[in-house]
């Protein structure tokens, strides 16, 4: 090895040492994704290190599993500060919310009604939580007390995402149009139910809007014109309304790089649903990997993309599309799915793979990388 080497590596040695001692090496290990997997016989959420390593399921009480146990835990979705999960179940019956610590301990029942009550999203600070509740917008404490609800109408209202500087709540709304066509738009509402508007107006279907991180844009899936689905923006006072895609292909669900500067999405144009990224203004639009994949997901550090592979499991890649590894295998059935880094501190290391080998199977016990972190304070990502 020569000194330039010797040099570079005692440069990285001590660069992960002084990571791990940020992120603290004590008590139990800190995971770096979540997702949902069937591979149980009912739909459960997991976490995992991301090479694929330490995966354990949370909440694994048989005496919680019902008739309708098959929805045990889905749509699950890290607090902001990565301590606590919620998710939906319809474990008694109809879908309720639920929230449980990280480590699946303590498990608490927020909601308890005949009504479906799913998509849980948490509030920037974390003390409250938005959800779907019969075709309207609910908002609650992260304790399950003070629900109000936020939308009134007859029409349909899906999909909450709450704006990052916690003042707006995107929505969908749905309507019936002239010819029979399923019209959705974007709309906001404060989460105390007041201002609530459209902030589309384009007669078109428009559904998974996503915030950009300064909370002054919307991404989102439209179907305008034709059957094909494009990616469009929209600021958030209602004006720049732009198309980013016109391509023949379907181009949806939209997630905003960490800087902001990028968008990671869903296209058909290179042949069945592959990843692909575009800049915020609609150019430069590049495929990722080359696998086919379903949505997207940002490490906090904008280093890495997690995404679902169809008929394969999860897999992960640097966020230029480069160095992609499977992390979970499913076989020929889709098993695991929605996957979401833990909000950690960008000086806590990811489990990667740092061997070569292929995108899927079995991950070999030689191809394992950095081991995870152990300390709390990695799950504090503000």
């Amino acid at each position: 090895m020569t000194k330039l080497n010797l040099l570079a590596a005692s440069s990285l040695a001590v660069s992960l040492a002084l990571a791990l001692a940020a992120c603290g090496r004590s008590g139990d290990s800190i995971p770096d994704l979540l997702l949902v997997s069937a591979r149980d016989g009912d739909y459960a959420t997991y976490v995992l290190n991301a090479d694929g390593s330490a995966q354990k399921r949370l909440t694994e009480n048989p005496a919680h599993r019902s008739s309708n146990g098959v929805f045990f835990q889905v749509e699950a979705d890290w607090s902001p500060d990565g301590r606590r999960i919620a998710f939906a179940s319809r474990r008694h019956g109809s879908f309720d919310i639920y929230v449980m610590n990280a480590d699946g301990t303590g498990t608490r029942r927020l909601t308890a009604t005949s009504d479906d009550d799913d998509n849980p999203t948490w509030s920037p600070d974390g003390r409250r939580l938005a959800f779907n509740r019969a075709g309207d917008i609910y908002v609650m404490r992260a304790d399950g007390t003070g629900v109000r609800r936020v939308t009134v109408d007859v029409d349909p209202q899906t999909d909450p995402a709450w704006s990052p500087d916690g003042t707006w709540i995107a929505y969908v709304r749905g309507s019936q149009g002239t010819v029979g066509v399923d019209l959705r738009e974007v709309w906001l509402v404060q989460p105390d139910g007041k201002r609530n508007h459209a902030l589309t107006t384009m007669g078109a279907s428009s559904y998974s809007p996503a915030w950009s991180p300064d909370s002054t844009r919307i991404a989102f899936a439209c179907m305008v014109e034709t059957l094909n689905s494009d990616i469009c923006a929209v600021r958030s006072d209602g004006t720049g309304l732009v198309r980013l895609t016109l391509d023949p292909s379907w181009d949806a669900e939209p997630a905003w790089s960490p800087e902001g500067d990028k968008i990671a999405f869903v296209t058909t144009r290179y042949g069945g649903e592959h990843l692909a990224v575009l800049n915020t203004d609609g150019s430069g639009v590049s495929q990722l990997g080359g696998v086919q994949g379903r949505e997207p997901a940002w490490s906090l550090d904008g280093r890495y993309i997690a995404a679902t592979a169809l008929y394969s499991g999860i897999f992960a890649m640097k966020a230029d599309g480069s160095d992609g590894w499977g992390i979970t295998y499913d076989g020929d059935v889709l098993t695991s799915h929605s996957p979401s880094w833990m909000p950690r501190s960008p000086n806590c290391p990811i489990s990667t793979v740092t061997a070569p080998r292929s995108w899927f199977g079995p991950t070999p016990q030689a191809a394992r990388g950095n081991s995870s972190p152990t300390s709390a304070a990695c799950g504090i990502a503000r």
